[in-house]
């Protein structure tokens, strides 16, 4: 392993030069940001040729006019993929990515709002904000005058959150024909974020559905509230261990109309995380019982349904990456925060590639309309990257 370490050096000069970019990176930021996220159909000659996203595309749009990028295509999944040749092409390639949706929903007033230490709407903590620092970093690298030895692959991932099961990491991975050297991967949020791990992870949906009348026959008699609060006194009566670590989290419930009338379709949102996997299947199936038997008992329409998937894997903290990763927080002056996460990490991980996850600034109301992030920390953030990318370069993830 190469032990040179200076990528630990000339901090104060990256922020000072990053704020010179500050408006190219709020421009990339908003204008990504603003686009829609569901997919929609990309014809020729009125020939259906492929789904594409918006703002995966105006993400390619924006990075593909650089001239310091050597190729920016779209995969066949819709990932944006950008390429900056490295100056030693036989060593394997690096990639820094993020993932282009959030769990807001293509909301109906997409605007972002920017102002002198601010800015707020819609997505822009999870996770518009690294969407729009990644599509800067071309123009950062050139403006910095830094050339790496490796090729550095810049990807969206379009494709990651809820149901769509980290979809596009998956088939991103699945695609890739060579190991590469090291990955970082960006969230919004919080700055000094640092995971390395990911614990096992189910997430699942229960529905319920009253066969179906007006209404009035079911006037005072059980309802999928009343149904929805059983299920969880008796998910709550499992017996989890304390090793391996495991815990069960009750998300979602969503039931009924109006205040009056009995409640006669509803859906609950979970998790089960546990250090095993198997002991993440164990609750499960415990859960998938619980489910059947009030189906039966309380004889309703229910469903069960898995909505994503991680398993658990961790690179470690003894690492040359996250001891690297550390090192560089420290010289930024940012305290570690370290903890798993059951993403995109975990996709890379089970490849056996080195990889960690880091946080670009300060945020709030993560999930809500009126998020918002704060713009000073985001240099560090962005400091802190490319403190780790030269970490990689510098050999951090080779083998002895």
């Amino acid at each position: 392993m190469n032990t040179n370490k200076k990528y630990l050096s000339g901090y104060p000069d990256i922020i000072d030069t990053l704020h010179t970019l500050k408006e190219v990176i709020i421009s990339n930021i908003v204008m990504i940001g603003q686009e829609p996220m569901e997919l929609q159909v990309i014809k020729d000659d009125d020939v259906a040729i492929a789904n594409r996203s918006p703002r995966a595309a105006m993400f390619s749009e924006r990075i593909g006019a650089l001239s310091s990028v050597d190729e920016c295509t779209t995969d066949s999944d819709g990932n944006p993929v950008a390429l900056i040749k490295g100056r030693s092409p036989g060593k394997k390639p690096i990639i820094v990515c993020a993932h282009l949706d959030t769990t807001i929903k293509d909301p109906e007033d997409p605007t972002l709002w920017v102002t002198d230490s601010v800015i707020t709407g819609p997505g822009i903590a999870d996770n518009t904000v690294s969407a729009g620092a990644l599509a800067s970093l071309p123009e950062i690298l050139e403006v910095l005058n830094i050339h790496l030895e490796s090729d550095l692959y810049i990807v969206g991932l379009s494709q990651s959150l809820g149901k769509k099961n980290l979809t596009s990491a998956r088939q991103f991975i699945a695609n890739w024909r060579h190991q590469p050297r090291g990955a970082v991967i960006l969230e919004g949020i919080e700055i000094g974020r640092l995971n390395y791990y990911s614990l096992g992870m189910v997430r699942a949906e229960i529905t319920c559905q009253i066969p179906a009348v007006t209404g009035w026959e079911h006037k005072g008699e059980t309802n999928t509230i009343i149904i929805f609060n059983e299920i969880i006194n008796r998910i709550m009566a499992i017996e989890v261990p304390q090793r391996p670590k495991t815990r069960i989290n009750i998300g979602r419930l969503d039931a009924g109309l109006k205040y009056g009338d009995t409640a006669l379709t509803g859906t609950m949102g979970f998790e089960v995380v546990s250090d095993s996997l198997a002991m993440v299947d164990a609750v499960y199936g415990k859960i998938e019982d619980i489910v059947e038997s009030i189906a039966y008992e309380s004889q309703v329409t229910m469903q069960l349904k898995k909505q994503s998937n991680v398993g658990a894997y961790s690179l470690g903290y003894n690492h040359p990456l996250v001891k690297s990763a550390v090192s560089v927080m420290e010289e930024l002056n940012l305290k570690p925060k370290i903890s798993s996460s059951e993403s995109e990490l975990a996709v890379f991980l089970a490849r056996q590639i080195p990889t960690i996850t880091v946080g670009l600034t300060h945020g709030e109301n993560v999930h809500k309309e009126n998020a918002s992030v704060e713009i000073e920390p985001m240099f560090k953030g962005i400091a802190q990257i490319i403190g780790i990318l030269l970490a990689i370069d510098g050999g951090v993830c080779d083998e002895n």
